[in-house]
């Protein structure tokens, strides 16, 4: 955010830029296996943990970022499973996806636990807006409009709580999740 080009400018001040809204994507590799954790701490980090807790968002220095695009699945692991449900690759090889993931039943509180191999009937169908989370700065100066990304799960405050909109009631919509490849040769 203090980054600044040789003008004097910053990113979002940039003539090309300046009347648009600038958002960061963000993925996690902090650390081996980082990318098994949900984008919870991230919306908690950035809009605050509970109501009246000040989130990052809060700082007024940050009202130029008008959001933070997440994920955590942007991996090899991602690339080979969506390959392998259209078809690519070679056949001796099978992946197993497991995880947790949105639970669409009324009143549900916790994820469901998911587990199934790549490609075969009746596995969800992978996309990689499935893993993109949109995390909406209420502060901006330029905010982004939800209809900016669709079927991507979105997180704003609002009346002071972090609420998520998810993309549709029956999408398939994974919070963590590891791979298994098998070879079976």
């Amino acid at each position: 955010m203090r980054k600044r080009f040789k003008d004097g400018l910053a990113y979002w001040e940039q003539p090309h830029v300046r009347d648009l809204p600038f958002v960061l994507a963000i993925q996690s590799f902090y650390e081996e296996n980082s990318t098994a954790f949900t984008d919870a701490l991230a919306a908690s980090y950035l809009l605050g943990e509970k109501p009246g807790m000040a989130g990052l968002f809060d700082d007024p220095e940050l009202a130029p970022l008008s959001a933070v695009l997440f994920s955590n699945s942007g991996t090899v692991a991602q690339f080979n499973r969506i390959g392998k449900q259209f078809g690519y690759g070679v056949d001796d090889v099978r992946l197993f996806r497991s995880g947790v993931c949105y639970d669409p039943t009324p009143g549900a509180v916790a994820a469901r636990q998911f587990s199934y191999e790549v490609g075969t009937p009746g596995a969800p169908r992978e996309d990689f807006a499935q893993s993109l989370h949109v995390i909406h700065n209420p502060n901006a100066d330029r905010p982004l409009p939800q209809a900016t990304l669709i079927d991507v799960r979105q997180t704003a405050r609002i009346q002071g709580r972090a609420e998520s909109v998810v993309p549709g009631i029956d999408t398939f919509l994974p919070f963590a999740s590891t791979t298994i490849t098998l070879e079976t040769t």
